[in-house]
């Protein structure tokens, strides 16, 4: 197909990055299409730079009827101009010069930079912790991103535990050969099917985590059942009674905080393990210090 772009490519190239070049490219008129100033951003990619994990900046600056503007960089260059004392050696940035007849093809070319299509979301970030390990290459994505966040969440809400990982990096518990086995567990559960709506969600899978710590047979017999409604015949039999209760905390409108999924998935559990075999409700008091669980 014939380049139909509504602007043109002058120069691009990659330079050694300089102070002068900063203040360069802080000076340039902003485009109109450029983004408001956001603290924030400046301050994460503040933090990636004092991490050493600042990687060369993409500049863009575009000439529209004779004027050059910048177009892109912004917070990377506003975030570079603040650095005190002598300006890191060795540093690169990638400066792309377009030339676009109007206002309106300098609107597309602003969309070209960030794409939100081509943004990372948390699936690929796991994606990416999960691929560099070969053990765990059998287990689908999805559920070991399920997996991964309800290791977490567990940390986080049931252990208590004051260093757990946020965001992106709750996923280098892939890291963790320890947490291998239920990740593995949980990829055999469901295999190459679909994680049930109702059951994936990283309270419920950190109540497959908890259970599966505590006795892995035990938990694979009760969360099949679960998984597959319940057991058969037996309306009030505890896994029939929680896969009842999950399907219609997922589908109605009832509110049941994370916390109080947790504690009714570990209720229904610990009436198994003692050897209940009818369970008439759920309870699943988050006033209450979460159930041991058995």
């Amino acid at each position: 197909m014939p380049n139909t772009a509504p602007y043109r490519l002058v120069s691009s190239e990659t330079k050694p990055l300089t102070r002068e070049m900063v203040d360069e490219q802080m000076n340039l008129p902003p485009s109109p299409t450029e983004r408001a100033l956001s603290q924030k951003r400046v301050s994460f990619l503040r933090e990636r730079f004092d991490a050493g994990l600042f990687h060369p900046p993409h500049w863009v600056q575009a000439i529209v009827a004779g004027k050059k503007m910048r177009a892109n960089g912004m917070h990377s260059s506003t975030m570079l101009s603040k650095l005190n004392g002598s300006f890191p050696d060795h540093m690169k940035v990638h400066l792309d010069v377009f030339e676009c007849p109007d206002m309106a093809s300098l609107a597309m070319l602003f969309r070209q930079f960030d794409a939100r299509q081509s943004a990372r979301s948390p699936t690929d970030v796991a994606g990416a912790y999960q691929g560099l390990r070969p053990e765990l290459a059998l287990v689908g994505r999805h559920i070991a991103k399920l997996g991964a966040e309800a290791i977490t969440w567990y940390r986080q809400y049931v252990a208590e535990e004051d260093d757990v990982p946020r965001g992106d990096d709750r996923y280098v518990v892939f890291n963790r050969e320890q947490n291998h086995p239920f990740l593995q567990w949980v990829g055999e559960l469901f295999g190459s099917a679909k994680v049930p709506p109702e059951l994936g969600k990283p309270p419920v899978f950190a109540a497959l985590y908890a259970t599966f710590s505590v006795d892995k047979d035990a938990a694979d017999d009760f969360w099949r059942e679960v998984a597959n409604g319940g057991r058969e015949f037996s309306e009030d039999y505890p896994t029939t009674t929680l896969a009842a209760w999950l399907s219609e905390a997922h589908h109605k409108d009832f509110e049941v905080k994370p916390k109080g999924m947790y504690q009714g998935c570990i209720y229904a559990w610990n009436a198994v393990r003692q050897g209940k075999t009818a369970l008439g409700s759920i309870k699943c008091d988050v006033k209450k210090a979460l159930y041991k669980v058995m």
